[in-house]
């Protein structure tokens, strides 16, 4: 059995810019099963899936998820940090009052 892929490869004649995109090894093969089941080129698929794509209200409600999370983050840090320089002067004014005592203990011993 023979296919023959047609393309509109004249729209794209005039293309001279390249876009560099990273992936898994994973993405690229899935990419590519979706290009090949869709019999399009990989690119073909891709610049039909950019046209396609349009920000809608979730990704600006996202947006403001991921902000309020990163501001909570920083809130959450820093009364972590805080918390933890008291602990830290709490087990130094322990540690003094300990050799208080055991100065006091010792004298008693002596005595």
């Amino acid at each position: 059995m023979c296919m023959v892929l047609t393309l509109p490869w004249d729209r794209y004649m005039g293309a001279t810019e390249r876009i560099v995109v990273l992936v898994t090894r994973e993405q690229k093969e899935a990419i590519s099963n979706r290009a090949k089941e869709a019999n399009l080129t990989v690119g073909e698929l891709l610049r039909r899936a950019a046209a396609a794509y349009s920000v809608d209200e979730q990704d600006g409600a996202l947006a403001g998820l991921v902000d309020q999370v990163r501001k909570s983050t920083a809130q959450a840090s820093k009364a972590l940090d805080d918390a933890l320089r008291q602990v830290a002067e709490s087990q130094r004014r322990i540690a003094t009052m300990e050799k208080k005592a055991h100065a006091r203990a010792q004298a008693k011993k002596v005595a």
